[in-house]
């Protein structure tokens, strides 16, 4: 029993500021162009989906319990915190 490989060849333009950041980024990972594209093609498309996912659980757990704090309110508690903090501290005086 034999693999067959398919594959679809599709001709993209990029802009000549895009392929000089691909082959850059092909030179320091060691691999030919056409190699490049494909991994930062398969990136992209994996990253919208991790974002994808993120949101769905995100979603998710505000409604299993919709009074928990997201990460977004704890960055800005500690940021009031902060702030607070800087009130009350004397500062240093600076010298004439």
């Amino acid at each position: 029993m034999s693999q067959e490989t398919k594959s679809t060849t599709a001709k993209i333009r990029f802009t000549r500021e895009l392929l000089i950041v691909i082959d850059e980024w092909a030179i320091v990972h060691r691999m030919p162009r056409s190699v490049a594209v494909r991994m930062l093609l398969l990136r992209g498309l994996a990253w919208d989906e991790a974002l994808q996912q993120r949101t769905e659980a995100l979603e998710e757990l505000e409604r299993e319990s919709p009074n928990a704090e997201t990460g977004e309110q704890w960055a800005d508690i500690f940021a009031r915190e902060a702030e607070v903090k800087a009130t009350i501290e004397p500062q240093p005086k600076l010298a004439a």
